[in-house]
């Protein structure tokens, strides 16, 4: 659920890993799980206490859950975020300000993603071209006649006398 990842230096084996930078990834998924399965216990350190409050904060009833109650009256900090929360849903301006931000995001998301398939197809189309180019020449260079080289690779006379 938990991952720290310390860096160190491969050609300084001897050396200790750096302790003030670590990497820290949280599996939330695999946290919802075990919760369900009643094999973590969400009250038992204030990172499973987060991890609880994270998950199950986005569903309809989370504020009826009986967990959720007791880790809100029983965490300052987690209370503290919560009323941030509130006050954030409750203000209309920021939410349209994020939704826009949102919206901005994934629309240039997208963006990229066209002109990357976009210019994929380019070069794709490119390089058949250029391989048809490669054909034409060496159908040239075998001697076949302009006119037939032409037929089979759609090419112009002029394109294939300039081969």
């Amino acid at each position: 659920m938990h991952t720290i990842f310390l860096p160190s230096c491969r050609n300084a084996p001897l050396v200790e890993p750096l302790s003030d930078m670590m990497l820290h990834f949280l599996d939330l998924p695999m946290f919802a799980a075990a919760v369900v399965a009643n094999s973590a216990d969400p009250l038992s350190t204030a990172l499973a206490r987060w991890l609880y409050y994270i998950v199950k904060r986005g569903a309809g009833n989370a504020m009826e859950d009986a967990i959720m109650k007791q880790i809100l009256t029983e965490s300052a900090d987690i209370a503290a975020a919560e009323k941030r929360y509130q006050k954030f849903i409750a203000d209309e301006q920021l939410r349209s300000r994020m939704d826009a931000r949102d919206k901005f995001i994934r629309t240039n998301a997208q963006l990229l993603h066209d002109a990357r398939e976009e210019g994929l197809e380019e070069g794709r189309e490119e390089g058949r071209k250029e391989s048809m180019r490669e054909t034409a020449r060496g159908m040239k260079n075998k001697g076949i006649s302009v006119e037939t080289i032409g037929e089979i690779t759609g090419f112009s006379a002029e394109e294939v006398a300039g081969l």
